[in-house]
């Protein structure tokens, strides 16, 4: 997957980011994909390009195969703002966050929170067992990160982070 924005300049499309998932082996039911992008650049895109194909290398179909998409969305989130929300039990703040970050959520849940980085490698991940709750982030680089929220049935929300020190 790429995402594009015109340039009038140069009369072609640049390349914003990019986006790659492959799956190692064959599914016969619904599976939710969630793809990060590595983004070049901080423009909005205007455009994506996503190449999909049944085949496990992506251009040598194999003859029967059958690859099915039932939905794609695609979201853009300025930096503060939820992504995919799905568990709205979270209140964040400050952000951005220069040292500690709070996180408070409904009584009695519990829930894993994870930082991401840009290219969704993992950095830190944290069970949060109390309604309030800090979590030191001096730590790390000044950046905007993806925050994971994971709660006790699996519903999930992503968060952007911005860390300013």
């Amino acid at each position: 997957m790429v995402l594009t924005k015109w340039n009038p300049v140069k009369l072609k499309n640049d390349t914003l980011g990019e986006a790659l998932f492959v799956m190692p082996d064959s599914i016969s039911n619904f599976t939710l994909a969630i793809v990060p992008f590595t983004y070049y650049s901080t423009l909005l895109p205007d455009s994506a390009i996503i190449l999909a194909s049944s085949s496990i290398n992506g251009f040598r179909p194999n003859v029967g195969s059958k690859f099915i998409i039932d939905d794609i969305t695609m979201v853009y989130t300025p930096a503060g703002l939820s992504v995919n929300e799905k568990n709205n039990n979270a209140t964040i703040y400050p952000n951005p966050v220069n040292q500690f970050i709070h996180i408070d959520f409904e009584l009695g849940s519990t829930n894993w929170v994870t930082l991401l980085d840009d290219a969704g490698r993992v950095l830190y991940t944290q069970l949060l067992l109390n309604q309030r709750n800090q979590v030191d982030f001096t730590l790390f680089e000044e950046g905007v990160y993806t925050l994971l929220i994971r709660g006790e049935n699996n519903e999930t929300a992503y968060r952007r982070l911005i860390i300013q020190h």
